[in-house]
């Protein structure tokens, strides 16, 4: 239980800086730094309490991208997906292919520009992760995000 809500806050601390980082960006909102900023001391923190990172995602969104990611079973996975500060609403799902169709499995909790997502995972399968932006500030069509897990 502890390590679920160490997670969750350093989730959301990542959440935060990529919001104050906005200065770090340019005028054409082009850069990756307000998104990967604070990323090596969240990853230290999180192994340092035992917690396994097993992918690391950064990528331009402007509505909803997809991910396909085999996952062992007899774990818990947590997935965390973020959006810098032009994301004011974002969403993650995970599904499961059945009979050559994805079956939702799992929703993610999302708290504004995050949203994180733990997942039993009972066979080891291919899962699709999908990150969706719900709202985006005002102004703005596309921006980055990051996924962990």
């Amino acid at each position: 239980m502890k390590q679920i809500f160490l997670f969750i806050f350093i989730f959301l601390s990542i959440a935060v800086q990529a919001q104050k980082e906005k200065e770090d960006d340019n005028k054409k909102s082009t850069s990756m730094m307000p998104i990967v900023s604070g990323l090596y001391e969240t990853v230290a923190t999180l192994e340092k309490e035992g917690v396994r990172v097993v992918r690391i995602e950064f990528d331009q969104i402007n509505g909803k991208k997809n991910t396909v990611r085999k996952l062992d079973g007899g774990f818990t996975y947590g997935l965390m997906a973020y959006g810098d500060y032009r994301v004011k609403q974002i969403a993650v799902r995970v599904s499961k292919k059945e009979k050559n169709e994805w079956k939702p499995l799992s929703s993610g909790e999302t708290n504004g520009s995050s949203a994180i997502l733990h997942l039993e995972v009972k066979e080891t399968a291919e899962y699709l992760i999908e990150i969706e932006i719900k709202e985006f500030t005002e102004g703005y069509s596309n921006a980055h995000y990051g996924l962990i897990c």
